[in-house]
């Protein structure tokens, strides 16, 4: 019995195929680009719907603790500390929604000024101030004895810095600890913030600062994991640093924030 030999493929015919390929490939293309533009444009109209009532309530909270009496009863003084920073958990939620979006279509453009990294960290404190006070936990802060200067956007690194408190903050237990730091660390500047009563998985500690899969049920596939490390990731790499997480047993869990120190004077 004769093998039949298949007929070689022309080149008109092979140009042909790569052509159609390529056809298809612009039509796929197309069609995932309007759709993440669709996307975009409902994530902004969300969040413009979602920024006035936030800002509403915060403001309005605000107000009113600012305005008791020193007598004021301690139940209500925390029922209002308690709205306040939970208002300000949701709107630097709604941010981070937006910026990483920016973000994956490239359009973070950085405004990177002389910054002290003791200045940007103290003002990411002061916002999840009330969110440790709410949980009773023991916050100790390290800084610098010196200015720690790094070239960097205000903006986005305190965005990042926060991020990282509010995640370290969120998984915290009552009446817990944690220790935030500032240093210089082989040539670059350093934040930190450890929780010594947390120890992640391994699985979480090697995906911490990826997009993971949500279920139908609404929950992240990875437990332990938020938007906000995401986002401080991609700070820091847009800046040229890092972020990391270690944990182990002993000294707990610490998160870190690598920035290129800014050149001297």
């Amino acid at each position: 019995m004769k093998r039949q030999q298949s007929e070689p493929v022309s080149a008109d015919n092979e140009s042909e195929e790569l052509q159609r390929a390529r056809r298809e490939l612009e039509r796929v293309k197309a069609r995932l680009e309007r759709l993440q533009q669709r996307k975009s444009s409902l994530l902004a109209m969300a969040a413009h719907d979602l920024r006035t009532p936030v800002a509403i309530i915060q403001g309005y909270s605000e107000l009113l603790a600012g305005a008791l009496a020193a007598d004021t009863d301690p139940a209500i003084r925390e029922y209002l500390t308690t709205i306040v920073a939970h208002a300000t958990s949701l709107r630097h939620g709604i941010e981070n929604l937006v910026a990483l979006d920016q973000m994956e279509r490239g359009e973070v453009q950085l405004a990177v000024t002389r910054c002290d990294l003791n200045e940007l960290v103290a003002q990411a404190l002061a916002q999840v101030e009330g969110l440790m006070v709410v949980k009773s936990i023991d916050a100790t802060v390290v800084a610098s004895p010196e200015p720690v200067w790094v070239m960097a956007d205000e903006e986005q690194v305190g965005r990042a810095l926060y991020s990282l408190f509010g995640h370290a903050e969120k998984y915290a237990r009552e009446n817990g600890q944690l220790l935030f730091t500032v240093a210089v660390d082989a040539g670059v500047g350093l934040v930190t913030v450890r929780d010594p009563n947390r120890v992640l998985p391994e699985q979480m500690v090697s995906r911490a600062f990826e997009l993971v899969e949500i279920g139908r049920d609404g929950r992240a596939a990875l437990r332990g994991t938020d938007l906000g490390l995401v986002v401080a990731r991609r700070v820091a790499e847009a800046h040229g640093g890092r972020a990391t997480v270690q944990s182990a047993a002993g000294p707990g869990t610490t998160f870190a924030l690598y920035l290129p120190l800014a050149a001297e004077e």
